[in-house]
């Protein structure tokens, strides 16, 4: 039942998550507020009086519209999770301002991963996407999640680049997740749902006005142990996200660019004010969050054995272990095999859990075996 009440206050005009947060440590069980007055709620909630009428006011109908909402969620295959709950991200639960409430589509699992966020200008030069290409590949053996906004420029080729990885990318979206916005980028978000998916906080039916962006900027920050910043403007949502993580005590990196590139400054000014590490490559991200990689030893416990393979599988296994990520063009070069000669031993590697063939033709070794 508080999953439910907690949903409705989260749908009360003027009611936040620090608001809800407070009342959740401060009252034995949320579910009592049904039965309380604007003057009940007062006393037991330091919420103040305009926030405690509106509670009390509209709490019943809301109940409702909560009940509707979950229908919903269940069409759409959407989960709704609440800060109580064991699902609800850890490290977003963590922020001072994290919402109580979050909307979630997809296959999400971040409960013992790396997650870090990419951020940057909706209008990326061919400098800023290399960036982001050679530093994802980089990362890309520790198996990193890749959160970003789903927008034009840095964000689009954040995704791109960790789904043609295999790697888990989720975005994060200042609309409700029956919204895709921008609609250009339906596909990509589709494609992301079986390894990650979608985040908001916003119920069904809000569009993405401006006001929401900041809002939404802060879980990008929230959700993650590090932020990325690749050019970005002295102003924008990329300079906002990053100003949120060092709020939060999170690690916030940077790549300096081109002092006459308008789309630099807001890196450098990070840097120069100490507001995010310089970086310039993947290692200083590894270092700075003290990533490790499993050790071989345990990685050969993990596998246990060698699944059988033919001569043709041996071949592409082989090819995989000095190149773990590759295109299929480069593959059928490497191994003098026709594509359409491929598919049959892919996908027998692949139901055995040794490759995936990934977004753009792009096939990777399933990371225990690298």
């Amino acid at each position: 039942m508080s999953q439910l009440t907690i949903l409705a206050l989260s749908l009360i005009e003027g009611i936040g998550g620090s608001a809800i947060k407070q009342m959740l440590s401060q009252m034995d069980e949320i579910d009592m507020l049904r039965n309380l007055s604007a003057y009940e709620i007062c006393g037991m909630s330091n919420i103040g009086e305009r926030k405690a009428y509106a509670i009390s006011s509209s709490l019943e109908r809301k109940l409702l519209e909560a009940e509707e909402v979950l229908d919903k969620a269940e069409k759409y295959g959407v989960d709704v999770i609440s800060v109580d709950q064991d699902l609800f991200p850890k490290n977003l639960k963590e922020i001072y301002d994290c919402p109580c409430v979050i909307y979630q589509k997809g296959n999400i699992r971040l409960e013992g991963r790396k997650v870090v966020s990419f951020v940057g200008t909706r209008k990326a030069t061919h400098y800023g996407q290399s960036l982001v290409e050679s530093l994802i590949d980089q990362i890309q053996a520790y198996d990193p999640v890749i959160v970003s906004g789903l927008a034009y420029g840095i964000d689009y080729k954040s995704h791109s680049e960790a789904l043609k990885r295999g790697l888990s990318t989720i975005a994060v979206m200042a609309s409700g997740l029956d919204i895709v916005y921008p609609s250009k980028h339906k596909y990509i978000a589709e494609e992301m749902l079986e390894r990650g998916g979608w985040i908001s906080e916003q119920p069904f039916g809000v569009l993405p006005d401006a006001r929401r962006f900041p809002a939404r900027n802060r879980i990008i920050a929230g959700l993650a142990e590090g932020t990325i910043v690749i050019e970005a403007a002295q102003k924008g949502g990329a300079l906002i996200t990053a100003y949120l993580a060092n709020d939060y005590n999170r690690e916030v990196f940077a790549v300096p660019g081109n002092l006459s590139n308008p789309y630099s400054k807001g890196c450098n000014e990070l840097i120069k004010t100490h507001k995010a590490q310089l970086i310039t490559n993947g290692d200083d991200i590894v270092n700075a969050l003290n990533w490790d990689l499993k050790k071989k030893s345990s990685i050969q416990k993990e596998i246990g054995f060698m699944p059988e393979m033919t001569t043709e599988e041996k071949q592409i296994f082989e090819i995989l272990k000095k190149k773990p990520s590759i295109h299929i063009d480069e593959l059928s070069w490497l191994s003098e095999m026709k594509v359409s000669r491929l598919a049959s031993p892919l996908l027998s590697l692949e139901l055995k859990g040794i490759v995936k063939q990934n977004y753009g033709k792009n096939i990777s070794l399933d990371l225990k075996y690298i």
